[in-house]
């Protein structure tokens, strides 16, 4: 299947070469149609008509963007858990045909490696828990990679990420250790050793800094995000952020330049901002308008001028940035379906 393009391509040296896609947000949510995109300009535009082919079974708890936009995936439904569309300026294409091996469990994200040529799942379910494919836009899935050698976390996997040069990937879950690191190169290597300061329960978030030099997780229990150089290895656990987020911490992550990590929450004011220079910054006032309630999702707008939370009442909470929050955006005229639970920026 060839995706959508939707705009004008350029011949360079005999290659066709397709700008990326920019300028779209989706929100992943509870009830139908589960996946919605809109247009970003200074706020939200016209929701982008439905797929023809809705995500299948309930729910869907995490949404992704390919890196070229050109494709838009999602995770949770209690049939069919992984699904993708090709996606362009036209909207949404056919559903690409599901994996041969469809991920089981209760998923909570999907994620796409920097080069966009893999695509990862995890599960709340016992091992195997964790579910990477090769990604080609052209023909969809590959086959499954092989578990790795040394299994993930026992009873769970809540996240999975990759470092920005591929060759490293974090999962976190339940239980100890909670966080677990292992090389990569077109299937699962070695694992690397525990950090020598654990998080001190389960973990739903993580995140690599972009420069990949920092790895931070998120988690169930005081101190709720705990950061760790990172260098062929995981290095001395910095120390906890002078005011905690204070409640139990999901999925959250860096800005593109790496200055800032945003972090949802459970608890008032269910969105946090911290600034990040080899160690934690005097967290960022609370915005003016909170979320209405908690956020499971926190994702910056690539060029760093905006952040959305995943507001599990609302739908969205987003703000504009600039060295805080700005004004809160108004709600999309069509609302996401039920509760917000994931944010995806192109």
């Amino acid at each position: 299947m060839t995706p959508m393009l939707g705009i004008m391509a350029s011949q360079i040296s005999g290659h066709l070469v397709v700008p990326p896609l920019t300028g779209y947000v989706a929100i992943g949510s509870t009830t139908t149609p589960f996946i919605q995109i809109y247009p970003w300009s200074s706020g939200f535009g016209t929701k982008v008509a439905n797929p023809a082919t809705l995500p299948a079974g309930g729910q869907i708890i995490d949404v992704a963007f390919s890196p070229n936009g050109y494709v838009v995936s999602s995770v949770g439904g209690t049939t069919t858990h992984l699904m993708s569309w090709p996606f362009s300026s036209s909207g949404f294409g056919t559903k690409y045909s599901d994996p041969a091996t469809q991920p089981t469990g209760a998923n909570y994200s999907v994620a796409y490696n920097a080069a966009g040529t893999e695509i990862a799942v995890t599960a709340e379910i016992a091992q195997p828990n964790t579910f990477v494919y090769p990604w080609n836009d052209s023909t969809g899935f590959g086959t499954k990679y092989s578990n790795p050698g040394t299994a993930t976390l026992a009873n769970a996997t809540y996240d999975f990420q990759w470092a920005a040069n591929g060759a490293t990937v974090a999962v976190v879950g339940n239980p100890s250790p909670w966080v677990q690191a292992y090389s990569w190169s077109s299937g699962w290597g070695t694992k690397y050793a525990n950090p020598a300061t654990l998080p001190a329960n389960y973990c739903e978030g993580v995140a690599w800094a972009p420069n990949g030099a920092t790895l931070v997780t998120s988690g169930a229990t005081s101190p709720y995000i705990n950061a760790y150089p990172w260098s062929s290895g995981f290095g001395t656990k910095y120390a906890d952020p002078v005011t905690s987020p204070g409640s139990e911490s999901f999925q959250s992550s860096f800005n593109a330049a790496g200055t800032n990590f945003a972090q949802a929450s459970v608890s008032s004011p269910f969105a946090n901002v911290y600034p990040w220079s080899s160690g934690w910054g005097t967290k960022y006032s609370n915005p003016a308008s909170l979320p209405s309630s908690y956020s499971w999702n926190a994702a910056w707008k690539p060029d760093g001028t905006a952040v959305g939370f995943a507001d599990h009442s609302a739908g969205t909470a987003f703000y504009p940035w600039s060295s805080g929050f700005g004004t809160k955006y108004s709600q999309p005229a069509t609302a996401p379906g039920g509760s917000g639970n994931s944010v995806a920026w192109i």
